[in-house]
């Protein structure tokens, strides 16, 4: 017999039900900002603090959106990208920085990021920006 359980308890969906956000940067502080504007749209969130960290979490589960740092330890996110793309598939990328030149503006579009965003940054932009990557 079947038994309908009371889900009015239950703060959080399932992780499972969760989209899943790769926030990848160098520096503490933008990690922490990034998760903040992730928290309001019920996102999961890994933390990738170099490449290496980065390729280990694409290979082990799937991503619906990656945020990626132009200068991750001097390695431009171009080619930290290159490491990701075919894990990652189509998977929406963002990236952000303090400085994009033409060149690199270009880099990103043959890479297929549609998305670069200026720092400083805030929480309301970067969820925007999120939003929209995700369609939600």
């Amino acid at each position: 017999v079947y038994k309908r359980q009371n889900l009015s308890s239950l703060r959080y969906p399932p992780m499972s039900l969760y989209k899943r956000l790769l926030v990848v940067d160098d520096d503490p502080t933008t990690l922490l900002l990034l998760e903040l504007a992730a928290r309001p749209l019920d996102l999961e969130v890994t933390k990738a603090n170099d490449v290496n960290r980065a390729v280990d979490a694409v290979r082990s589960q799937a991503y619906d959106l990656v945020v990626l740092d132009h200068d991750l330890n001097g390695v431009p996110g171009f080619e930290v990208l290159d490491y990701l793309r075919k894990p990652l598939g189509g998977v929406p990328v963002l990236v952000f920085s303090g400085h994009v030149t033409d060149e690199d503006r270009a880099q990103y579009r043959r890479r297929g990021v549609t998305t670069i965003l200026e720092k400083p940054l805030s929480r309301d932009v970067l969820g925007f920006a999120m939003r929209r990557a995700l369609k939600i």
